[in-house]
């Protein structure tokens, strides 16, 4: 079999994996390539991938499912075609928004003086005052 043979066939089946809905890292696995020469020759090639609206709708549809929480991480990646650490970073995200919906303090760029304490600060509102229960 010859090299230029052996790359066709790569190609096609890379073609056929990414056609059938597969991530470049898995299907690169499948036809044994690294991810980055995968992705490589599916640019190289235009061959079919994900895009960022497809990735999107598939972020929405996980974020919904991790919010019934039915199923496990493992279950909700496969399903979508998603890889498991983004569906755990997903539901950290949830949690974490859910969790701290009626306190965020946010870090501004440049300190400033808070009007009922006089602390120059650079989470706002006032950590110290809300802490005493002042508001701020």
């Amino acid at each position: 079999m010859d090299a230029g043979n052996a790359h066709r066939q790569v190609l096609s089946r890379l073609r056929k994996l990414l056609a059938e809905g597969q991530t470049i890292r898995t299907a690169a696995s499948d036809v044994n390539l690294s991810p980055t020469s995968a992705y490589r020759l599916a640019v190289r090639h235009s061959l079919p991938r994900r895009t960022r609206a497809e990735k999107a709708a598939a972020v929405e549809t996980a974020q919904g499912l991790i919010r019934a929480a039915r199923l496990s991480n493992g279950e909700i990646a496969r399903r979508l075609n998603l890889h498991e650490g983004t569906i755990s970073r997903l539901r950290q995200l949830i949690v974490d928004r859910d969790s701290q919906a009626e306190f965020r303090p946010r870090r501004v760029r440049k300190a400033r003086r808070c009007p009922t304490c006089g602390h120059k600060v650079k989470v706002w509102p006032c950590v110290m005052c809300r802490a005493l229960g002042r508001t701020a």
